[in-house]
Formats: C-alpha cells, structure tokens, sequence
C-alpha cells in the first residue's frame, strides 16, 4: 500500500527533516514543499499495521514535526 504524509514543521527544521525522513524504512520519496504543509513524504508499507509503524514509530518521531496527515492511496 502507499500513502502521502503531511508534515507540519517547526520553522527553520524543514531540511533536517526531509533528511532523516528520507533515511527511514519505507519511505520512496520526501520533498520540502510551498503551501498549508512543510514536507511531503510518500510511504510504501505491505499494509496497515506497517503503516501505521512507520507513520507513528518513525515520521512522528522526528525531532521538529509538529503534525502529521496520513493519506492512503486508494487506487
């Protein structure tokens, strides 16, 4: 399964996220992006306990995110 998360990011954290977010397991592609959010992270997981480990385990626990919007591919 794939899914986009959403981050909002403490200013002046934005790089160092993207950074560690691209280290971690199932994590294809992290970008800083212009809008309502900071970074955008798409996730590959083979379901949605592996999801949630690597939103909650991994994307939440990065030092500076403050939010998190999970949105799964549906397609």
């Amino acid at each position: 399964m794939k899914a986009f998360v959403l981050l909002t990011v403490t200013p002046g954290k934005v790089d160092e996220v993207v950074g560690k977010a691209r280290e971690l397991p199932g994590v294809v592609e992290a970008y800083s992006v212009a809008g309502r959010v900071d970074v955008v992270v798409k996730v590959e997981a083979a379901d949605l306990k592996e999801l949630k480990e690597r939103v909650v385990g991994g994307l939440q626990k990065l030092p500076g995110v403050k939010k998190t919007e999970t949105l799964i591919v549906v397609e």
